[in-house]
């Protein structure tokens, strides 16, 4: 595919061209941070990049390299982070209805948000959870109906249970100061928040090890960098230890993804096995 779609084309072998796309991949990568960075008062050296993701081990340092970012961070679940991520993660659910009503009407809002509780009772217990450890809170937005661009916004704690204190939507907004024309206020959205807490994990902390890395050096690999072939070291990841130090060129490979550490780049894996890299001087 690369060489009929890519190589062919612009008259370059295989190695030059699969090397131009990954270039071409960093510089756009490249491009974003500085655009990101370009918003703030500070330095892409400031900065530090954590990579991850299927390709992140692979390219982060190439789009920090030429970023100007110094240091990134490689994670032993890079691949996988973000779905890991999620699997900690407390579960949240959002229901919304839109009203446009006037605040003196409330009885079809106070319908709707009975709805919601319930498909947030059904949702939360289908999850497994039980009710008396979710939080909940209801947000009020409203609008100032002679002057649509005057919004303002109402949270109250909420109780998705039997509702024992008896709230609604009118209470909510009688405790609130709407002014001396509350009348003037419409209801825009009624937002119903719910989430539940799960176990987060606590990361082992690994005593360390020294700086050698050799016995997690697998041998050496010529690697094709556009036109240049270069050897690299390659390192099996599960066999570093905290403080190992490996320093670029080197490829560290792990059963689900590899990790490049470029030329003028040095790893060191820290306590919590996660791979922190600078760029030497």
């Amino acid at each position: 595919m690369i060489v009929e779609r890519v190589a062919v084309p612009i008259g370059v072998d295989l190695q030059v061209a699969a090397h131009k796309i990954a270039s071409t991949a960093t510089d756009m990568v490249a491009r974003e941070l500085n655009r990101a960075i370009s918003k703030t008062e500070r330095s892409a050296a400031q900065y530090v990049l954590f990579s991850f993701g299927g390709n992140g081990g692979l390219l982060g340092l190439e789009a920090a390299k030429k970023a100007g970012i110094n240091k990134a961070y490689f994670f032993s679940y890079g691949s996988v982070l973000s779905a890991f991520g999620s699997s900690v993660a407390d579960v949240s659910h959002t229901y919304e209805h839109s009203a446009a009503i006037p605040i003196t009407q409330t009885a079809h809002v106070e319908q709707a948000l009975e709805w919601m509780r319930e498909e947030a009772r059904l949702d939360m217990e289908g999850e497994g959870f039980d009710l008396a450890g979710v939080s909940a809170e209801l947000e009020l937005v409203l609008f100032d109906e002679r002057n649509r661009e005057k919004v303002l916004s109402i949270t109250h704690p909420w109780d998705i249970g039997e509702n024992p204190d008896g709230k609604t939507i009118k209470s909510c907004l009688d405790e609130s100061n709407l002014g001396a024309t509350p009348e003037q206020w419409c209801i825009d959205i009624v937002r119903l928040r719910v989430s539940a807490p799960l176990s987060k994990l606590d990361p082992s902390s690994w005593a360390d090890q020294g700086e050698d890395a050799s016995g997690a050096l697998k041998g050496e690999r010529d690697v094709w960098r556009g036109t240049e072939k270069v050897s690299f070291k390659i390192y099996d990841w599960d066999r570093l230890n905290t403080g190992n130090i490996v320093v670029g060129p080197a490829i560290i490979e792990s059963v689900d993804t590899n990790y490049v550490v470029n030329r003028g780049w040095e790893f060191v894996m820290d306590r919590y096995r996660n791979g922190v890299l600078t760029r030497r001087a």
